[in-house]
């Protein structure tokens, strides 16, 4: 859509060799997500008409299907959703692009995906300790041989494997946890 007036229209093969779309669409609700928050803060800081961000924030959160849009031979989300909104919303959606840049709203959108997974990961990292513990809890007086070298050392409990397991996830939770947060 941008390049046209520079490149004109682009053959379909070139177009498929410079596209990011198939990744694009793990990005999708995100980038949604990231355009609807930017039009709100650009209408509360008066930097847009109420129309248009009215118009804009109604459609972004009537989109439901990144079919709808990503199925349509364009580079990536980004210029898909532009002319999306833009089809449906005449020269008032000319407003979404206003003010940002496209690599703050991929940093953005990816961020956000990586910490939804990451929190994902963190859940479920959490079931697995909670099994471990009430593993462990169960298995208290069962015991094993422990191991030293790959060879058969002191006698030890299921409980203490167990737990040992569990603490090492606690360390890995932990280090996930302040990742994310950097």
């Amino acid at each position: 859509m941008y390049r046209k007036p520079g490149l004109g229209d682009q053959s379909d093969w070139l177009t498929k060799f410079i596209s990011s779309i198939d990744s694009d669409r793990r990005i999708f609700r995100a980038t949604v997500l990231t355009a609807l928050a930017h039009q709100i803060h650009l209408f509360e800081s008066g930097l847009i008409p109420k129309e248009a961000a009215l118009t804009i924030s109604l459609l972004l959160e009537a989109l439901n299907r990144e079919d709808e849009i990503l199925s349509r031979g364009f580079e990536d989300v980004h210029e898909a959703l532009e002319s999306w909104i833009i089809e449906r919303a005449g020269n008032l959606g000319g407003w979404l692009a206003y003010g940002k840049s496209r690599n703050d709203q991929v940093a953005t959108a990816l961020r956000y995906v990586t910490i939804r997974e990451l929190i994902s990961l963190l859940w479920e990292i959490n079931r697995l300790r909670d099994s471990l513990i009430n593993s462990a809890f169960v298995n208290l007086e069962k015991k094993i041989p422990a191991f030293t070298h790959s060879q058969p050392a002191q006698p030890s409990t299921v409980s203490h494997y167990l737990l040992s397991i569990e603490y090492e996830l606690s360390h890995h939770y932990r280090s996930i946890w302040h990742a994310m947060r950097e």
